[in-house]
């Protein structure tokens, strides 16, 4: 037995609102829409979801190449394992080379920036403020 949509749709009649309301209202949606294979069915959201995966993948392919380059090296885990420290020794010399307090104070001035946005937020894992002891005392403590 068939319902009223296929039969308006075998005969090619428009539905008539008594017999079949959900064929009259949606006759032309249906006959004119074709799934995505996979899909059960579709609607706003996933459409413009997919539209954005393909657009993503678009500029991550391109834009000159780099965010896909950047992208391919992150993910490069061979090279980053054979290149060890060697990207950071510089750095990792800056800080050997803090002996004191005040050397200390210069690196860090130097070190972080203060045009990103979040003034190097997270950058050390440190933070400085008032003791429990006293409101007025300053102490650096672990964050």
């Amino acid at each position: 037995m068939l319902s009223g949509a296929a039969l308006s749709s075998a005969a090619g009649a428009q539905p008539k609102p008594g017999d079949d309301f959900y064929a009259y209202a949606n006759d032309a949606w249906l006959k004119s829409t074709t799934l995505p294979d996979g899909r059960a069915s579709i609607d706003t959201t996933a459409l413009l979801r997919d539209e954005a995966t393909v657009r993503i993948r678009e500029l991550v392919q391109t834009a000159g190449g780099r965010v896909g380059d950047y992208h391919a090296a992150w993910l490069d885990v061979h090279a980053i394992e054979a290149r060890g420290l060697a990207p950071i020794k510089t750095e990792l010399a800056a800080i050997a080379g803090i002996g004191d307090r005040k050397a200390l104070a210069a690196h860090l001035g130097r070190s972080m920036r203060l045009d990103d946005g979040g003034n190097s937020r997270g950058k050390a894992p440190w933070a400085c403020g008032s003791t429990r002891a006293s409101t007025t005392a300053t102490a650096m403590r672990r964050t």
